[in-house]
């Protein structure tokens, strides 16, 4: 996939212009309900570059990892060697059709890398070509498996466009989502709703992007199961 992304970039027309550069957030929150633990807090934070181009049939955006800190908060001691390599230096290659990514491809197997993707399919959903009045749905099914853990997840947001000032166009979604995760030892089940939010001028990378879904879900661990409520909050700023 990535030999064709690629290949399709080689044929494009217009070369890149230069980068932007986004603070990207992926924070979740997990409560197992199990008294005097408290809810689990996890939070990747990232500084990239980003480069749009054109190519066949679409764009994409080439996302450089600048800096980065991934918290795990009182889970740092257990996660410290499932979290792998410090994702500096490593690209997501992201091909996308007018605001919906059709891939991501990482340079390199990186699980903090990973853990930015849905900041930027929120990031890139704003640069739908839109007016205010429009309405429409979009889903995505997004399939990972890294270090052993696979993941599941389907969202559908109904998007509706409105005015906000100054030629920008305000993007509100409402978001249901399913995500599955595992490894046989352990699998997690979940359901989520929530809200995403984007503040953009059509065709152009959003100034900021936030999205914010809660759920519940089951867990599986070892053959014990338990409930859990379920928490995340992404977002995308534009870095002047």
């Amino acid at each position: 996939m990535l030999a064709l992304l690629l290949s399709l970039h080689a044929l494009a027309g217009p070369g890149p212009v230069d980068p932007v550069r986004y603070k990207l957030v992926n924070k979740s929150s997990v409560d197992l309900g199990m008294g005097g633990m408290g809810a689990i807090e996890l939070t990747m934070s990232a500084f990239v570059s980003i480069t749009l181009s054109d190519s066949a049939g679409g764009r994409i955006a080439h996302v450089v990892i600048d800096s980065s800190t991934f918290d795990a908060g009182q889970m740092a001691a257990m996660m410290q060697g499932q979290m792998g390599d410090d994702p500096k230096g490593v690209s997501l290659h992201a091909y996308f059709v007018n605001g919906k990514a059709k891939s991501i491809v990482p340079s390199a197997q990186n699980v903090q890398a990973m853990q930015l993707v849905s900041a930027v399919q929120l990031l890139l959903a704003g640069t739908r070509t839109s007016k205010a009045g429009d309405s429409w749905v979009d889903s995505t099914v997004a399939d990972t498996a890294v270090s052993a853990m696979t993941t599941r997840a389907s969202l559908v947001t109904q998007w509706k466009a409105s005015p906000a000032g100054a030629g920008a166009v305000q993007l509100d979604g409402a978001v249901t989502g399913t995500t599955t995760f595992g490894n046989g030892q352990m699998q997690m089940d979940m359901q989520t709703t929530g809200t995403s939010h984007i503040t953009t001028r059509p065709g152009a990378l959003p100034s900021v992007a936030t999205s914010s879904t809660t759920g519940s879900g089951n867990m599986n661990l070892g053959g014990q199961s338990m409930t859990m409520k379920v928490g995340t909050e992404v977002s995308a700023t534009l870095i002047p």
